[in-house]
Formats: C-alpha cells, structure tokens, sequence
C-alpha cells in the first residue's frame, strides 16, 4: 500500500500541485483498478469523474511527465547527486541559445551544466544560479550533437557533425564569468471558459482525447469517462465520503 502511495504521488503530483481539491477530482479516480490502493479508495469514491471503459489496470511504466518545453527535448541528464531532474522546475530555463538544444550534460561535481545547440555554440551554465558561465564555446561549423565534462571539471568535450570531438579548457569558457470547455491543454488539463481547472487527465490517457461531447466513438477501445455523477466547483468536497 506504501508502494501504491508513492506511484500516486508521482503519477499525480501535478494536478496535486495545482489545486488541493484535484487530488479527489483528477487524481483518486484514475488510480489503476488493479491496485491494492484502488480497493481501499474507490469504495469511498461517490459523485466523481468514473472510468466507463478502458483506463490503467497497473501503474505505467512512465511516472512522471516534465513538462514546460515548446519544443522536441533530445536529451536529457541526472546530476550526479541524483536531486536535479523532479516533478518541479528549478529556477528559471536557461536561455541563451538561437537554436535547438541538442545535448546537455552534468558536471561530475554536480556544480556545471553544459548544453551543445543547433546554433553551432556550446555553453557552460552554473547550476545553482542559472547563469551561463563565460563565453560561448564557438568556432564550430555544424550543430553540436553531444556535450561532457571532464571527471576534473577542467575541460568540456563537444561532438559536431563534423565528425570531430573537440575539447576545451576550463579557462577558454570562464572568462566572462479564449479556451473552449473540451480542449484539452498540453499539460493535461481541461479548462473551463475563464481558465478553471476542471479534470487533470493522466499522460497514459491522452493519446487519443476526444471532445466530452463525442457521444460515439468507433471503433471503441479509447478510456471514457462518465461525468454524469461527477461534482464540481465549490461542491467538489462531494465525491469523497469521509468517516462517521
């Protein structure tokens, strides 16, 4: 049951995050059938979004889903420490960059990250403040496809497409130091006219969404839900039967 708990909390931190109240609208009536966690909370469940057809029998493979970016993301790293990459974002993103971003990459030391970019540049970032560190690593003719550091943090690697892996000194880069009630939003909400936050759909169940007022769909086999019973608004405290 603490198992089921933690994949909860990382399947649904963000509906959580957002509104207190989504924990019992978007959250509880999505937990997967199968789980110890649903017998224990679904019997509890009364006037609340319900699974008709389809829906997640055990917890996806994918827990969390990282969202903020306008773009396709190439890659991605764990700081060494293992506390850099979480359900939140950290700071503001870091900007600089004319083009895509195509790699980035921790320093040993947890302290530097380094990003290559379509826009032929390398640069160094320092962690905990989000600034970039120096001057651009510049001199390549082609995109930068993949970015390291040095166990010493002493020197950066970068590999263009030009079939070179280059490798700078420290020194060289520290010298400068209205929306519709059925559009579902990219982050997984449904919105209402004036922006409320209505239902938080889970990322395994996005793919195909189709508007609420879709009343046939064929063939079947997409999740439905049934609002019918659902509570909302100042009545949301509804759906959850509490102990006498």
């Amino acid at each position: 049951l603490a198992e089921d708990g933690i994949k909860f909390i990382e399947n649904f931190i963000s509906p959580m995050l957002h509104s207190t109240p989504h924990l019992y609208v978007s959250a509880l009536p999505f937990i997967p059938s199968s789980t110890l966690l649903a017998t224990v909370v679904m019997p509890m469940l009364c006037s609340s979004a319900r699974i008709h057809v389809g829906g997640l029998k055990t917890w996806p493979l994918v827990q969390l889903l990282l969202q903020g970016h306008a773009w396709i993301v190439t890659s991605v790293g764990f700081s060494p420490d293992g506390k850099r990459i979480g359900g939140v974002q950290i700071g503001s993103p870091l900007e600089g960059h004319t083009s895509r971003v195509t790699s980035v990459g921790f320093s040993p030391d947890g302290k530097r990250i380094v990003s290559g970019s379509g826009d032929n540049t390398a640069r160094v970032w320092d962690v905990e403040g989000g600034a970039q560190i120096g001057s651009p690593l510049q001199g390549y003719t082609r995109e930068i496809t993949s970015v390291a550091s040095s166990c010493d943090v002493e020197k950066t690697a970068s590999a263009p497409q030009d079939r070179n892996v280059e490798i700078w000194d420290a020194p060289s880069y520290q010298d400068g130091i209205s929306q519709e009630l059925d559009l579902l939003h990219p982050d997984g909400w449904i919105r209402g006219p004036r922006g409320e936050l209505l239902l938080w759909i889970p990322p395994a169940l996005r793919n195909p969404f189709y508007s609420i007022w879709t009343t046939l769909v064929i063939p079947r086999g997409c999740v439905e839900l049934d609002l019918s019973q659902m509570v909302h608004g100042r009545e949301w405290w509804k759906c959850f039967k509490t102990a006498d």
